[in-house]
């Protein structure tokens, strides 16, 4: 809560390690939880320039609250296709979907989303990051009032990653299973 003291101890790490990029990418989040995006982007964009480009993530998410689609993109693209390994480039496709939705572009979203399953039956990948596509197109599904849809998506998930499928997590949890199921009329099987 010491925003003062933070970007004190900060700028001293800074100035001790100019060329490392966890300090820059610490000051980053700095700047985005008091809202000063604007310098939020320039430490992770040097964080970035200083490290792999596993420091691109915050960097896209700072540009994307910004309303800077282009540049979140570009960087969820590098993410996507050049990731060091399976996982990180599934979750690079699923950053991917990120722009359209926060636009509101839900079938642009959704065919993100299916190019990036398509990738991850390629790579033989399954993990987290393929499930959480299969979440986000139940989610697009729903809002767009397909519930058969949504449905077969969130079962989808659960049985390529069954840890994601908990009872703490709100989107993802037996909860919104029960819950879709019932909107399909599937009420013992709900129950």
């Amino acid at each position: 809560g010491d925003t003062a003291r933070a970007q004190w101890a900060l700028d001293k790490l800074i100035s001790l390690q100019p060329n490392e990029p966890a300090p820059y990418h610490a000051q980053g989040d700095l700047y985005a939880l008091n809202g000063k995006l604007d310098q939020a982007i320039d430490s992770y964009r040097k964080a970035a320039e200083l490290g792999s480009i596993d420091w691109l993530e915050n960097l896209a998410y700072a540009c994307l609250w910004k309303k800077q689609y282009d540049r979140a993109d570009s960087c969820f693209q590098v993410l996507a296709a050049n990731g060091k390994n399976k996982s990180t480039r599934s979750a690079g496709r699923v950053l991917l979907a990120l722009v359209p939705l926060y636009q509101g572009k839900f079938r642009q979203a959704s065919e993100i989303l299916d190019h990036g399953l398509a990738a991850d039956e390629m790579e033989q990948f399954r993990g987290k990051s393929k499930s959480l596509k299969h979440a986000w197109k139940g989610i697009i599904y729903e809002q767009r009032g397909h519930l058969d849809s949504a449905l077969r998506e969130i079962e989808l998930m659960k049985l390529d990653y069954p840890k994601l499928f908990d009872p703490f997590s709100k989107l993802f949890s037996a909860v919104n299973h029960a819950r879709l199921l019932a909107m399909n009329k599937r009420f013992d099987e709900a129950k």
